[in-house]
């Protein structure tokens, strides 16, 4: 796995200790080092498109990349608060030229469940307690633009 990723034993460590949610100013010793290295930093810029638990960003921003990290589920970014170099978007992924806004269910409970299926988000058996939201829309094309190409999607 080190090898197909490219990555060292302290980088995966590294990546692991962020997605724990560990302060970064208190990192081990031997990660310290990684995290204000250099030889890792890389001027790249990640999306994660669909962020949900935000696994995706910590692994990037682990690598030193900027990350911009899309979900339309307002809970979805509660890990991921306060870490340098993300932004955070709530917006639904549409099509270019697609709708404005998308009505989303979203379960309470757990921000990993969400649907843009009205049959679905109405069903108890699926969720129990569902909020209905008019989430505001983004295209790829649109955070392009906004952002600049990602190295990553």
């Amino acid at each position: 796995l080190f090898q197909h990723l490219r990555l060292s034993r302290p980088q995966m460590a590294y990546a692991f200790w962020l997605m724990m949610d560990a302060p970064v100013q208190k990192l081990p010793q031997w990660l310290a080092s990684l995290a204000m290295s250099s030889s890792v930093v890389r001027p790249a810029l990640a999306f994660d498109l669909g962020a949900g638990r935000g696994d995706d960003a910590f692994f990037y921003l682990a690598l030193n990349m900027s990350v911009v990290a899309v979900d339309a589920h307002p809970g979805a970014f509660d890990r991921l608060k306060g870490r340098p170099k993300l932004v955070t978007l709530s917006r639904a992924l549409v099509a270019d030229g697609g709708p404005p806004s998308v009505r989303f269910f979203s379960c309470k409970v757990d921000y990993t469940r969400s649907t843009t299926n009205a049959e679905l988000g109405t069903d108890q058996n699926w969720c129990g307690d569902v909020e209905v939201l008019e989430v505001p829309s983004a295209s790829c094309g649109s955070l392009v633009d906004s952002f600049w190409p990602p190295v990553h999607v």
